[in-house]
Formats: C-alpha cells, structure tokens, sequence
C-alpha cells in the first residue's frame, strides 16, 4: 500500500513527504513487524521506493526476494541444514517451506471458507519454527534478515527521516486471569470444565501432576478484572536511547495500578506469592528507548502466547500424546500422512516452545536495566522449563518478588491498534486493516471471539471491549454503501477485493483503555479482502498479493486520490 501511495502521488518527497501529517503510529501483530522495519531501517524503506517505481507484478517479486527470501534463509540457519543458508538454491529452500503437498481429492476441505483452514495455514506455518528457542528470536530473524535490523538494538536507536520525531504506540495484550469479567472462565460456554483444568491462571509449568502458574489479583475489585488486558509501549522515535518516560501508561491505571502477581506451585508446604502492586508498570514507561526492538516487537506479534502460556499442556506427556494423535490422524480417510506429520510436529512445537514473551523487573542483583528486562524473563522462563514442575518457595518469592510475567499479541484484546491510537488523543485516524476486527470496537459486537473454529474457546480467546458507541451493524451497513469497492484484477488469485471509506464514531466510557465517552473520532479505512491470513501453504502468495494489491490501487486512481487526500496530500 505505501509503495502504491508513493507510485500515485508521483514519488516526489517519498515517505517523508507522504506521511509528513502523521503525528503517531499505533500498530499491532505483524503491522509491529511492518512499521519496524519501515522505521528503523534504511534498506526496507529503499526497498518501498523501489517497489513504487516497478510494475505490480514486478514490485511483488521484489519485496519477495529482498524480505522473505532472506527470512526464510534464517529460518532455514535454525533448520541446521548442511549448506549455509547462503549457498541453499533458491527451490531447495522454497521447497523447505512450501508446505503439505498438493494431492488430488485429498484437501478439498481446506479450500475456499471452510473455518478450521486458518488453524491449518499456522499449523504449516509454524512446523518448523520449533528450532527458535522462543517467538522473541523468531522474529529476530525476520528483522535481522529481512530488514538488517539487530533484534537487540534498542527502541530509542537512530530511525530513517520518515519516522523521526513521530510517538510509536505498539500495542500488547497482558494476561490478567483471576477474575470473572469478560474472557475467564465465568464467562466460558463450560465454566466447570475451565475450572477443572485450571484455565483461570497463567500456567509457568507443568510436568506429570506438579505445576507452577500465576494469577492476578486485584482486591475486592478482582471480580471485575477481563482475562485479557489491553496495554501498549510508547515511545518517540529518533529521539534517543535515554529519553523521557513514555507520554502514555503502559495500560489504564484504573485496571492496572492494583494488580498482584499471584504465584502457587503444586509442592507441598508451599504457599502463594504475591508481588507488589502493578502500579504504572514502571520498567516500561520510565526509559522506552532502552527496550530492545526484537522482544518488544515479538511482545505486540506473540499470535500463540495465550495457548502456550494457559493451556495446561502436561510436558512429559505431550509427546506420548501426540504421537498417539498422529497414529490415529493417519487411518482418516480424506488426510494424508504429510498433514499428519505437520500437524504432530506443529503441536510439539507448541509445547516445546515458547511463545509467549516473559518479563522480569527484579533479580537477585536488584532492578533489572531496561535492556534485560526480557532476557532475564526469557532466562527464568527456561531455567522453569528445565526444573521439576513444582516450584519451591524461594522461587515463588523470587518469582513474585521481580513480577515476572508473561505478554503478548495486541490482537487479544484490539486487534486494530485502533483503540490504543483514541486512547492516545487521537481524533482522526487512517487505517489499514483486514476484512475484520474494526466492528468489534463498536455497540452491540459481540464480546469475546473464539480462536477455535465451532467452539468456545474462552479464555482462550480475543476480548472485545467497546469504544464508540454507534451500533456496529448499523455502522457497517452505512460504510458499505459510502465507500470504495476496488475490484481485484480479473485473475487475482489471492486478493478478493478493498474497500476504502470512512467511518464516524463517538467514544463511550472504555476504562480498560482510559477513554472517555463523548469524544467524536473519524477513521479513515483500507480493508483488504484476501483468501490468505497470517499462515500459508506458500510464501510466495505474499508476493503475489502485494502485487496484486498494487495493481489495484493503481487502476482506480479516484480511490488512490481520496487515500492521499486523508494524509493531506
């Protein structure tokens, strides 16, 4: 889209000059991954401009051989192959990752709308990512590959003229299970059974019968508390590594402020640990330009840290488990054996990794420096993983004494970044999104969605908490009729459409995101419409949806003019 903005106003100034209007940017998932490399590295945004002066097809193949090309080479550098990742022929790696075979009559059901084939596209994204110790170093690669950033760097680094001087509103979820508010157990389709297998806490560890979790507390106001709460990191870009405290909390005061960690541990003679108070989460907020880019990043883009972290996964039986499930997979009749395989690797990769990112503010030696914060958390994580299950109480204590925790996607709890740019004071916004999620910040939408298909998956699952009080259907129907519909090119594969058009809201009362009601806020919108998702059974789809998507703005210039216009241009 920014390559296709840059061809449509003629590439006079570049991005400096296209997004000169923009006070902030407030991203989320793998939008954090885009506008990291967008801000921080020179070479990704020459590549942009490059891509804007190409054809379509041509500017897709671009950004294909120079960002995911190189990923999949460090990805490939996990995989342990023989030959460096250099020297592996372009189809040999292709082929690495290209997925499950293609096998006549054998995968019909993952075609076209069918709901489980999203799980299906991760599962055969994420088979091979077991070879990262933790998502935090997976997306290392992507940076460090595909962008020439070093994951370690620091928020505060030098960033490319574009950027400079702009706040950086990166959104994460955090756990907050121990209540009963919306997305916990109370809330689940089967309240007993969540509870029978402890869902209602953050589970560390568990081996055989013997567990480690944590679950947050609140005082007579823990009833209350949702499962998922928002939060962001904010910073301003290219104003140093030692600048002032963050402009914004880390997350509302009023739902943050009076949380307690809580830590049990299934060993006897063992009590709870309870930490201090949350308070305004201060390793975050007082010095944001010495957090490292790579964990921050992967703490806004962690899609399965919920499942790793609340699942109770027992690690000394999972293989056994799976093994079994992989046996029984393999008599069905319309699977293969190589989707078999996938999906036994893809789920001992879920148990074996971590997925979430883990944090620790204190250790034996006092305050941890802002820069460790998430090395020390990923350390104790794995020195956890590699103990019995059940904690003793010095590292209960221990635990509670650093508030260790764990954060991830921003998607759980606004899968936008849109709620975390109103909370921020914005009152006009332009977005760039997906077919879903803006409904979900409206009246009446509903409040929590499954991250399983046919199921409730609660708390396993994104919490929806409303900002503007406009009825969503009544919103959308109108949006529908107002806006741009931009037909993909007549042999678009993967792209089914845009739709560009804007959307009036009034803000309600919204105290997990420090919003108050009354504010109107206008949002520009680009949704695109695409068969693929954040899997895929080809990266190479990525290529040709980027050029397909160029393609489609440059042959509806009307729509092109109007996006412009929102930027001022």
């Amino acid at each position: 889209l920014a390559s296709a903005l840059l061809k449509a106003a003629g590439g006079a100034g570049g991005l400096e000059e296209l997004f000169r209007n923009v006070g902030a940017i407030a991203s989320n998932s793998g939008g954090t991954w885009f506008h990291a490399m967008a801000a921080y590295s020179h070479t990704f945004t020459g590549l942009l401009h490059d891509m804007s002066m190409r054809t379509a097809e041509n500017a897709g193949e671009a950004f294909y051989n120079s960002v995911l090309l190189p990923f999949l080479e460090g990805l490939a550098n996990f995989e342990n192959v023989a030959k460096p990742a250099t020297e592996v022929p372009r189809a040999e790696l292709e082929a690495m990752f290209a997925g499950v075979e293609e096998q006549e009559g054998k995968r019909a059901y993952l075609s076209g709308e069918n709901p489980w084939r999203w799980l299906f596209e991760v599962i055969d994204e994420m088979k091979f990512a077991g070879k990262a110790k933790n998502w935090a170093e997976f997306v290392g690669v992507l940076l460090d590959a595909g962008a020439g950033i070093k994951p370690d760097s620091p928020l505060g680094a030098e960033v490319v003229d574009w950027a400079r001087g702009k706040t950086w509103l990166v959104s994460t979820t955090m756990p907050s299970l121990g209540g009963t508010g919306m997305g916990t157990c109370a809330h689940a389709s089967s309240p007993k059974l969540c509870n029978r297998y402890k869902m209602d806490r953050m589970r560390i560890i568990r081996k055989a019968f013997r567990s480690t979790s944590y679950e947050v507390h609140r005082g007579h106001e823990t009833r209350l508390l949702a499962g998922q709460t928002p939060a962001r990191f904010n910073l301003k870009l290219g104003a140093g590594v030692n600048q002032g405290p963050s402009q914004q909390p880390f997350c509302a005061p009023s739902e943050c402020s009076a949380m307690k960690l809580r830590y049990r541990s299934s060993c006897l003679l063992t009590r709870p640990a309870t930490s201090d108070a949350l308070g305004e989460v201060a390793p975050f907020v007082e010095s944001p330009g010495r957090l490292p880019i790579g964990p921050t990043v992967g703490a806004s883009s962690a899609f399965l840290g919920g499942f790793t972290a609340m699942l109770p996964l027992n690690l000394d039986m999972a293989g056994g488990l799976i093994g079994a499930f992989e046996g029984w997979c393999k008599r069905l009749p319309l699977v293969t054996n190589s989707q078999c395989q996938t999906i036994a690797d893809w789920l001992m990769n879920v148990v074996q990794l971590d997925w979430a990112v883990w944090t620790l503010f204190e250790d034996a030696d006092g305050p941890v420096p802002p820069e460790d914060i998430f090395i020390k958390g990923a350390a104790l994580r794995q020195q956890l993983l590699d103990k019995r299950g059940a904690m003793k109480q010095p590292v209960l204590d221990a635990m509670a004494a650093g508030q260790f925790m764990a954060i991830y996607d921003g998607g759980y709890t606004d899968n936008t970044a849109i709620a975390s740019a109103v909370a921020a004071g914005a009152t006009e916004i332009v977005a760039w999104l997906d077919a879903g999620g803006l409904w979900a910040l409206f009246h009446g939408a509903q409040k929590t969605i499954s991250l399983l298909p046919n199921m409730d998956s609660c708390p396993l699952c994104f919490v929806n908490f409303p900002v503007f009080g406009e009825d969503w259907e009544a919103t959308k129907e109108a949006f529908d009729k107002s806006a741009y519909h931009l037909e993909p090119p007549t042999d678009a594969q993967k792209l089914k459409g845009l739709v560009v058009g804007t959307v009036t809201g009034t803000t309600v009362d919204s105290p997990y995101f420090s919003i108050s009601e009354g504010r109107p806020v206008t949002i520009h919108v680009i949704l695109i419409d695409t068969s693929i998702s954040i899997g895929g059974y080809d990266y190479h789809d990525y290529a040709v949806l980027i050029s397909e998507i160029m393609h489609t703005i440059e042959t509806h210039p009307e729509a092109a003019k109007a996006i412009l216009a929102w930027f001022g241009q």
